[in-house]
């Protein structure tokens, strides 16, 4: 018997035997819903840059295995906030800021530094993050939040399970500074940044975690989309960032 008439007769009889492996089968197509296309919300004052994740149920890890997660669709940014993006809401809330390697005090206004504009903004705390949204959802009159620790997980994946993001290679050499927040290749879903550029803010619960890598570790550490830590209170260094998850409201 050819080897296209053994598939066809056996193969439907195979499939049925199959055993379940870390909570799906063996034989099923692991995926996620498809994103619908990127899209630039108008949220006063900044223009933002979002990737719909559709409703559907996804996949993440959880240990050696992978958990089923449920969510309605919500938008993630496609970078991480800039520098830029920073200064602008920090502007016009009137919200305390201060200086860092990327930003300064000009003239009353906070402005980014020689360089810095478009790289996403570091040395953020996870209350001065909070803040930032908050300021955000009061200005456009829409659900800004950090993402949780499940919903950056199932954007970064993009509808995959490989253990490795995008960003750089291991034996790729490791930028002399940080990147520009778009500089970086895309996943499968259209997100940069994912795999080397900051470590972003989450929440977990009441707690709030770091998930994803930062461009000051070595090359070969910075690829693994299980990777999670818990700075400790008001950490904020050149690793660190966030990237905002954006209520989408039903059409």
């Amino acid at each position: 018997m050819r080897p296209g008439a053994w598939i066809r007769r056996w193969g439907p009889a195979l499939a049925a035997l199959a055993v379940p492996v870390t909570g799906t089968f063996f034989w099923r197509a692991f995926r996620s819903p498809e994103p619908a296309a990127r899209e630039v919300l108008a949220l006063a004052p900044i223009a933002l840059e979002v990737v719909t994740v559709p409703a559907g149920t996804h996949h993440v890890a959880d240990g050696p295995g992978w958990r089923e997660v449920k969510t309605g669709a919500f938008g993630i940014g496609r970078t991480e906030v800039t520098v830029r993006q920073y200064c602008d809401v920090l502007n016009w809330s009137g919200a305390g800021g201060r200086e860092t390697p990327q930003i300064t005090a000009t003239r009353g206004a906070w402005t980014p530094r020689e360089g810095c504009a478009d790289q996403a903004v570091a040395w953020v705390t996870s209350l001065e993050a909070e803040a930032f949204c908050a300021g955000l959802s009061g200005a456009a009159g829409v659900d800004v939040r950090l993402p949780d620790a499940d919903e950056w997980e199932i954007a970064a994946r993009a509808g995959g399970r490989s253990e490795r993001a995008g960003g750089w290679r291991g034996d790729a050499e490791r930028p002399a500074r940080a990147p520009a927040a778009d500089a970086m290749q895309e996943n499968a879903w259209g997100l940069r940044g994912i795999g080397g550029s900051v470590f972003v803010w989450c929440c977990e619960g009441d707690n709030r975690i770091a998930r994803d890598s930062a461009w000051t570790e070595p090359t070969d550490a910075f690829e693994s989309l299980h990777r999670r830590w818990s700075p400790p209170p008001g950490y904020g260094d050149a690793d660190t960032g966030f990237r905002v998850r954006v209520n989408i409201p039903p059409r």
